[in-house]
């Protein structure tokens, strides 16, 4: 039983995404844990997100310099609440801060990876949450997106021109703090979609490919900077993993997240 915390507590590890990860015994092939209220993450002013797990960190904009591509961080460092986040104005991601390998065979055959991410949407648009495709079928990779309609799209290449778009039927919840939560493996066949507390689960295409994606890694984009989060959409953390974590496990990961993160999910 997870047991709800009552009142806000600064840099309690236990309220973090990387604590409950922790408690959760869920580390096991774990790449990179970003999260706006953890100060081993974030100190509130730094150009870069840092990974406390493998150092898979990534910069605030497009690179190290401040620019107009950066979020916004708001709130107080180490305060994990709904107050504590990274805004978006319409033009702002993340990117690796070098040339990240852990996401490069996820699409492959055997490929195996999960994503849990916690986001608020401000209305229903078509954007990226985390993706190296650019968009395009010949280069490789994944993306997990939102559509127009606010499914969320789980998007990888199957072949090295052909990809493969696995939907979820629950949408997201507008102008809302959301939880998104991915779980695939390639050789079992399986693939779960959660969107809050709805969980969908799915079988994916065997895959051929053998491209390594050409682009960059990025959070809130899709690795050629298009595709961003929303103006006045907001992140709080995100996690990924080079295994499948199960679908199990990403509901745990969102049940903590909810009774712990002083965050409200639908």
């Amino acid at each position: 039983m997870i047991t709800p915390l009552t009142s806000p507590v600064s840099n309690n590890n236990s309220r973090t995404l990387y604590g409950i990860i922790q408690n959760l015994n869920l580390t096991t092939s774990l790449d990179f844990v970003l999260d706006a209220a953890d100060t081993r993450c974030y100190d509130g002013s730094s150009q870069t997100w840092t990974d406390p797990v493998a150092a898979n960190n990534f910069f605030l904009g497009l690179d190290v310099t401040a620019s107009a591509t950066d979020p916004t961080f708001v709130g107080t460092a180490g305060l994990a609440t709904d107050g504590t986040y990274f805004s978006f104005d319409g033009g702002d991601y993340f990117t690796e801060t070098a040339a990240h390998t852990f996401a490069d065979e996820w699409h492959q055959n055997n490929g195996a990876f999960s994503i849990v991410s916690v986001f608020y949407s401000a209305a229903a648009s078509a954007r990226n949450i985390f993706g190296n495709t650019a968009g395009n079928a010949t280069d490789g990779g994944i993306d997990l997106s939102m559509l127009a309609t606010d499914v969320i799209r789980l998007r990888k290449a199957i072949t090295d021109t052909t990809d493969e778009n696995l939907d979820s039927v629950a949408t997201v919840t507008s102008a809302s703090w959301n939880f998104v939560g991915v779980s695939f493996v390639e050789a079992t066949p399986t693939a779960t979609i959660r969107v809050n507390g709805t969980s969908l689960d799915l079988v994916p295409s065997a895959s051929t490919s053998t491209e390594v994606p050409s682009n960059n890694t990025q959070i809130c984009a899709r690795g050629n900077n298009t595709r961003p989060f929303a103006n006045t959409d907001r992140l709080a953390c995100i996690a990924g993993w080079s295994a499948g974590i199960g679908s199990a496990s990403v509901g745990n990961i969102y049940a903590a997240l909810k009774a712990r993160r002083f965050i409200t999910l639908p």
